[in-house]
């Protein structure tokens, strides 16, 4: 899928194909956290293979550890790291290095509120995901983790003076204050991000679509991966204000789509609020 060409875009497009210059250097993602992503999609395998790759980052194995010893999975400590992959699971393991990665940005304010918007979309998504049927979506907490990538690699690109320029992450401001400035957005460079690093299928049309999920409807995407698009437009779009967002016409157009309502949201918000809260505390 090609996702940004020279005529749907404004302003100079000098400026589009210095940020892909300059992100074929970047690793938003660790490679460990890469190799993890491919590694634990095969169903062959060994977990002696994938505890010897997260023993190879000491900070992953620590969290690994710490997580598993967690009130969220009895809080009883891990005999190994082998254990703590068995207790979490081979989906949990996968997840837990992706949020690592993204927690492990530097401890300013502008990638603290990224780390928190980010993982709390993935943990709602992966909620309602479970309450709706999981069989219906793609990765809902992996694409919902990194439906901001292209966040993480402009602020990488830009520095503070991005941070300055986006305001509230997630927000409509954002998509066109970088409009305004760049002539694309973090929608673009994230969706053209993970499709240079071969993420799996789907990822790339949640992240290019997940701030205009009902143009992606025009767009012959399989089902899953639509139903994601909505999903993870969703669950961002809760994250800041539900009471507003759930008054909101776009907000009831999703749910509509995905086919639930506001009392389904609303459970498992307040599910999701517990799981979200320790989570960030293991990683923090």
């Amino acid at each position: 899928m090609e996702i940004i060409e020279q005529g749907n875009t404004s302003g100079d497009f000098s400026i589009f194909e210095k940020a892909v210059d300059q992100m074929e250097g970047l690793q938003p993602i660790p490679a460990v956290a890469q190799r993890l992503l491919s590694l634990t999609s095969r169903p062959d395998a060994a977990l002696e293979e994938i505890a010897r790759l997260i023993a190879s980052d000491a900070a992953l194995t620590a969290r690994v550890l710490r997580v598993a010893a967690s009130p969220l999975y009895g809080g009883k400590a891990p005999s190994s790291l082998q254990a703590a992959v068995v207790r979490l699971g081979l989906n949990e393991v996968r997840n837990l290095a992706l949020s690592a990665s993204v927690a492990a940005q530097p401890p300013d304010a502008f990638h603290r509120s990224l780390w928190q918007h980010t993982l709390g979309s993935a943990v709602l998504a992966d909620s309602l995901a479970r309450r709706l049927g999981k069989h219906r979506f793609c990765e809902p907490f992996v694409c919902a983790l990194l439906h901001e990538l292209g966040t993480l690699v402009l602020a990488k690109i830009e520095g503070a003076s991005y941070h300055a320029l986006v305001g509230r992450i997630g927000s409509r401001a954002q998509v066109e204050r970088e409009q305004t400035a760049y002539g694309f957005t973090h929608c673009d460079i994230g969706a053209l991000a993970v499709q240079r690093w071969n993420l799996f299928d789907g990822i790339e049309e949640v992240i290019q679509f997940h701030h205009d999920p009902l143009a992606a409807e025009m767009l012959d995407f399989p089902a899953p991966v639509l139903a994601t698009v909505f999903l993870v437009a969703l669950t961002a779009a809760l994250l800041e204000s539900p009471e507003e967002a759930l008054g909101e016409e776009p907000v009831a157009t999703l749910l509509e789509r995905l086919g639930t309502d506001e009392a389904v949201v609303r459970e498992q918000l307040e599910k999701a609020r517990g799981p979200m809260g320790q989570y960030l505390a293991a990683l923090a």
